[in-house]
């Protein structure tokens, strides 16, 4: 019987010259700061959609290499977003100061930082600042006197948002996801706000009629933020949701279908809680018939009436 061999044909393509400027849309602004690592300023990288920091070998054979390069014993697997692995030597102990027009006042933040290959070593990578060193970032921002400070520059402005809608997340938790009901791309004009169609997904079914729409923890595309609103839940299938979309950047921006655009966080009841507090604190008032003449049953009737509604009475001398 003569085997079945399959052969690997070398295919060759040839990239099509573009004549003029590339495609509108197919490259988004991204969000460049200069920071001071323990003592050397640099241009890096905002970036809300990494979670961990990564400082390039060339920066750090340059500027810290006083500083020991910690072992992690391949504890943690780091994927870049396209699901390619990124290979680390190990991580060093930072301290990154930001700059006043990012958050009001200058502020240090110490983080730790992955040591990774440069993408070439003719072309050195930047420092990439990710969640790790934003969220405590945040948290100290939250406790400044700077709180309602509103950077300039339009990258930052769209950082501090989704570090506010991060926040906010966190302290809520999440009942569900929704995705992009769309079989197509949809396109999200630079700067403008759009009400996009999502299909909500609940997990386990709540029997909550209400529900919260928020800012996703998976990543967005840069510049996205989603505008947090309570809405009815739907109760039949595809369970659409209108979801408020803003383009923070000043670049139009792409969803990809079925893409998650926001999380569904359940909506606390306050109204349930604010009877039941305020029937606690109701006092039985007393009235003193004196010598009339009105029945024992009827008194005990008047009293009970006139409790049902004490908000009325004044408890107090004026």
């Amino acid at each position: 019987m003569k085997e079945k061999t399959v052969q690997c044909v070398r295919m060759q393509t040839q990239a099509k010259k573009l004549s003029g400027q590339l495609p509108k849309g197919l490259i988004g602004s991204k969000c460049a700061a200069a920071v001071d690592i323990s003592g050397h300023v640099c241009n890096c990288l905002l970036d809300t959609g990494s979670q961990v920091t990564t400082v390039p070998v060339s920066f750090y054979n340059e500027n810290l290499s006083n500083q020991p390069v910690l072992p992690l014993d391949n504890l943690l697997q780091v994927e870049g977003a396209a699901g390619q692995s990124v290979p680390y030597l190990g991580y060093v102990e930072l301290v990154i100061s930001f700059p006043e027009d990012f958050m009001g006042v200058r502020t240090e933040v110490p983080t730790l930082a992955l040591v990774v290959p440069d993408a070439s070593p003719e072309r050195p990578s930047n420092v990439l600042i990710g969640m790790n060193t934003l969220e405590p970032l945040y948290e100290q921002h939250l406790g400044s006197d700077h709180v309602n400070f509103m950077p300039f520059a339009q990258g930052y402005r769209a950082v501090l948002k989704l570090l506010q809608l991060k926040h906010q997340q966190n302290k809520s938790g999440n009942a569900g996801i929704c995705r992009l009901l769309s079989t197509t791309p949809v396109l999200v004009p630079a700067g403008q706000t759009m009400v996009l169609e999502g299909s909500v997904k609940i997990t386990p079914p709540s029997a909550s009629k209400w529900a919260i729409i928020e800012h996703p923890s998976s990543s967005l595309p840069g510049g996205l933020c989603v505008q947090s609103c309570l809405i009815t839940l739907p109760q039949h299938s595809p369970n659409k949701v209108p979801v408020i979309m803003k383009n923070e950047s000043d670049q139009d921006v792409f969803i990809s279908p079925l893409t998650i655009i926001a999380d569904i966080g359940s909506a606390p009841t306050i109204l349930s809680q604010q009877i039941t507090s305020q029937k606690a604190q109701q006092t039985t008032l007393e009235f003193n018939f004196g010598d009339s003449p009105i029945p024992p049953k009827w008194k005990e009737h008047i009293i009970n009436k006139l409790n049902s509604m004490s908000e009325v009475f004044s408890h107090h001398e004026v």
